[in-house]
């Protein structure tokens, strides 16, 4: 499926609910498919030593070299300027087999940082950032939903049974 337009009024109906749940043409074999919230995306985010780490990183490891941050991400002191695919960084996985969460895009979360106006979290930095704000602690001042551009994108977890 394209969702390269997926936010014009004429598609009003595929936009996600208030509850952010979208149901996808594969929700029919018992998955529910929503955007990750910041736990979701890093369930160890919220310990203490996670301020300095980055996704591909072991708990209770943090990369500090440049270099090795830039054989692992798409970001600016790597001078590509655009996005690339995301099996570009191959040693940028996760402890989890997860590709791509550091760099290239900033992802929408799930959690709200305002409900009063409606405006999401981001996650990951893009390849417009620098390698440090690629750290797993580090989110971006909230957009509308409805924001776009070359910076921004999102991933989805399926859930099986229709979890939340």
């Amino acid at each position: 499926m394209n969702f390269s337009g997926w936010i014009q009024p004429h598609r009003a109906a595929r936009q996600p609910t208030s509850d952010m749940v979208i149901l996808l043409p594969w929700s029919y074999r018992g998955l529910t498919v929503l955007l990750p919230s910041s736990y979701r995306a890093n369930p160890f985010l919220f310990l203490a030593h996670a301020l300095k780490r980055y996704p591909w990183n072991a708990p209770g490891k943090a990369t500090t070299d440049e270099k090795e941050i830039l054989h692992r991400a798409n970001v600016k002191e790597g001078k590509i300027g655009h996005t690339t695919p995301v099996n570009a960084y191959l040693r940028g996985v996760s402890p989890h087999g997860v590709l791509d969460m550091a760099g290239n895009i900033w992802e929408w979360q799930a959690n709200y940082k305002n409900m009063e106006k409606g405006l999401l979290g981001l996650r990951g930095a893009s390849w417009l950032n620098n390698g440090g704000g690629a750290r797993v602690s580090i989110r971006y001042v909230s957009l509308l939903p409805n924001s776009r551009g070359d910076l921004i994108g999102f991933r989805v977890v399926a859930l099986p049974g229709g979890r939340t």
